[in-house]
């Protein structure tokens, strides 16, 4: 794990860090298969640990995510505790896929990720953004 430049490694409360794959051949949520499921329930499981020994978080008080689609194409997990003001923007609905709902789709369908419509969110600075109004993919853009 290592921490995220959110985080000012001083105050759990504002813990902000991230879990990256040994493994390059799994690049985003896309890649996860069923067999990849006990590889996540121990890295949850000792990540959680870890932040509870060295921060006092209890489990329940982490946020445990990957986002779709990611800011960078090998496979990441994000720990944030609930209070992490910083961790709000990128937890958010149609960003993050909690790591428990990530198991569970596997655990109902192991190739779950593979061919699931997965909703997301693209801001407008995005170049992804440009790229889907040019194909005509976005019609128009809906002020928050």
């Amino acid at each position: 794990m290592v921490p995220d430049t959110k985080w000012d490694l001083k105050d759990p409360l504002m813990l902000y860090t991230i879990a990256i794959a040994k493994d390059p051949s799994i690049r985003s949520l896309r890649d996860l298969r069923g067999r990849h499921v006990p590889m996540l329930q121990r890295l949850r499981s000792g990540a959680l640990a870890t932040l509870h020994s060295k921060h006092g978080l209890s489990p329940s008080a982490v946020r445990v995510y990957m986002h779709y689609m990611p800011s960078f194409w090998w496979a990441h997990i994000h720990f944030a505790a609930l209070t992490c003001t910083a961790a709000g923007a990128t937890a958010t609905v149609g960003k993050a896929v909690l790591l428990d709902d990530i198991v569970d789709n596997l655990l109902r369908d192991p190739d779950h990720y593979a061919t699931a419509a997965l909703t997301m969110v693209v801001g407008e600075q995005d170049p992804l953004f440009h790229r889907l109004r040019e194909a005509g993919a976005i019609d128009e853009c809906v002020q928050a």
